[in-house]
């Protein structure tokens, strides 16, 4: 996503408050103008001219209730829009695709411009927002979308299968998107209950360590399986990957090598 972009969708979010604000002030300026102040003493009125006038402002109260609600509910679609807008903006990538190999996993070319991996000074490696991962248990590198704002890993899984092995409670389950589609065991951790976006119910999902491998960094990690086949990426890397030994730089994209399999 472009700067450009980001600092308009950062302009809209500030704005559509500052909106309901001035419409409120406007709502309040305008009852001054519907009703100003009489000038015949209240005490002169006869009761039935004070009727009139208290009805009158009745129905001009409830005209100025229902334009705000009105002009509320263009707001809130101005919102939802907005909030569309940015879901698209944030995921909108090709559509994902594994490559499997069957050998020792090696490095080779990167696909971005730079020829080698950056390394801060701090020793940090430099990640795009998506990345290719190698998954040992799989034997094949997917497409990974990087998020910061995600505590933890999700691994795209179907036919998940819990089941029991020497007394130990372990996992089956299929990675779609592979050709074959093969099926997977490994010991299952436990299960996290994640709160989607979306959803306000809580989603149980089965939790399992995987080695996965983005570049030159190897690590253990907890992925949660779920179905993510309505998602561009079959993987999603969070802070539990990133956490004290990469940084993201969301305007690229392909920043390490890939990781490959040679065949004999």
């Amino acid at each position: 996503m472009s700067a450009a972009t980001m600092s308009l969708l950062n302009l809209m979010s500030r704005v559509i408050p500052a909106l309901l604000l001035l419409l409120s002030v406007l709502l309040l300026a305008s009852c001054g103008h519907l009703f100003p102040p009489s000038k015949i003493p209240l005490e002169q009125k006869t009761l039935q001219e004070q009727l009139a006038l208290l009805e009158s402002q009745r129905i001009q109260l409830q005209t100025l209730a229902l334009a705000q609600e009105d002009l509320m509910a263009q707001l809130g679609d101005l919102q939802a829009q907005l909030n569309d807008i940015h879901t698209v903006v944030t995921s909108r990538d090709e559509p994902f695709a594994p490559e499997t190999h069957w050998a020792e996993p090696v490095l080779t070319s990167i696909e971005s411009e730079h020829i080698q991996p950056e390394m801060p000074a701090q020793g940090k490696v430099v990640v795009g927002r998506v990345e290719w991962v190698w998954l040992d248990l799989a034997g094949a590198r997917f497409k990974a979308r990087i998020d910061t704002g995600a505590s933890s890993s999700s691994l795209s899984a179907t036919d998940i299968q819990p089941f029991e092995r020497n007394g130990d409670k372990w996992v089956r389950f299929r990675i779609p998107g592979q050709e074959p589609t093969l099926s997977f065991e490994t010991p299952l951790l436990r299960y996290k209950k994640i709160r989607q976006s979306s959803v306000e119910v809580l989603d149980k999902r089965p939790v399992v360590k995987l080695m996965a491998r983005v570049g030159e960094i190897n690590e253990e990690v907890e992925f949660n399986l779920t179905d993510r086949d309505s998602m561009l990426y079959p993987v999603l890397l969070g802070r539990n990957f990133l956490r004290d030994i990469a940084i993201v730089d969301v305007a690229r994209k392909f920043t390490q090598p890939k990781v490959e399999l040679l065949t004999p």
